[in-house]
């Protein structure tokens, strides 16, 4: 018999994680599923090649924004969420934690 007390912390705020990861992936499939959709309907390569290139230009733009002035990003991704109806203390442990991990803050700036 194990007696191990378990007294981990857990995130309790789940239903925000969820809604903005479903909000990131509906986001981010709409773009590719245009692009598939248009390659398969025998348009043209270069509207497939457009659709690719915008996506990697606001990438690269989200990423200099990210660099060059991160408290308009961070004041973005605040009015995001609150238009979640997700309160200030609530988001701002989220901005947070993106201004901690560039890479994760770029994914969901362009999701």
């Amino acid at each position: 018999m194990n007696n191990n007390t378990n007294n981990e912390k857990h995130f309790t705020a789940c239903e925000i994680v969820r809604d903005i990861i479903i909000g990131v992936s509906d986001g981010f499939t709409v773009p590719f599923a245009l692009a598939a959709g248009l390659s398969s309907a025998n348009a043209s390569s270069s509207i497939v090649y457009l659709s690719a290139k915008s996506e990697a230009d606001h990438y690269m733009r989200e990423q200099e924004e990210i660099i060059n002035v991160p408290d308009t990003e961070a004041a973005e991704v605040a009015e995001i969420l609150a238009e979640y109806a997700i309160e200030p203390h609530e988001y701002a442990l989220v901005v947070d934690a993106l201004g901690k991990q560039p890479q994760a803050w770029l994914d969901f700036m362009t999701k």
